[in-house]
């Protein structure tokens, strides 16, 4: 005949589970405070990256025109000509390169150092080129150039010519005046748009 078990003290079994469900309390708070700690530290890792590599601006003015409106918001990688050149094409803001007036403009690159540019009445040419522009709003009725771009420097223009302040009118962008590339309108969000990717 097997011995009875005796009956569990119930004062015992309590306290045996009051304490194993403190610990499990203390594990989920420190899982908790430990996530909370992680979370917080890779959004601030990711703000600091995000604040050296992409910045936001507020486009002003109808230069851009028909692609970028005035009041669009755009994002602009700051990072990409660290790491290479403007090509043409390339939608870039950059700091107006005159001392005198500190705002910052957007336009299109179109001549890179050592191409002749010249603007004839509804055509532009590079390297004796036509290029070919199916962003501008109005072709051009001015005549430019011929010119060559020096090294370190750019011609940019509006797609907007005929209200574009730019190049043909204040001359070559110096290099180490560009903020980074257009990437994207982003707002409002019936004017997004992607600029090159």
């Amino acid at each position: 005949m097997e011995p009875e078990e005796e009956p569990a003290d119930p004062a015992t079994h309590t306290g045996i589970a009051g304490v194993l469900a403190a610990g499990r309390a203390r594990v989920l708070h420190g899982d908790v405070l430990r996530q909370t700690v992680i979370t917080i530290l890779c959004g601030a890792i990711f703000a600091l990256v995000l604040q050296f590599t992409v910045q936001n601006y507020v486009v002003e003015g109808e230069s851009m025109l028909p692609n970028v409106q005035n009041g669009d918001r755009v994002l602009v990688d700051r990072l990409a000509y660290r790491l290479g050149e403007p090509t043409r094409g390339d939608v870039v803001v950059f700091r107006f390169p005159f001392q005198w007036n500190d705002m910052n403009l957007i336009k299109r690159v179109i001549g890179l150092p050592g191409d002749i540019v010249e603007i004839r009445p509804g055509e532009v040419l590079v390297n004796g080129h036509a290029v070919h522009e199916p962003y501008i709003r109005f072709p051009e009725q001015y005549r430019f150039g011929p010119v060559r771009v020096p090294a370190n420097e750019f011609f940019v223009l509006g797609d907007n010519r005929w209200v574009s302040y730019d190049s043909h009118q204040w001359g070559f962008l110096p290099r180490h005046d560009i903020y980074g590339r257009v990437m994207v309108t982003y707002w409002p969000v019936g004017n997004f748009h992607l600029y090159g990717l």
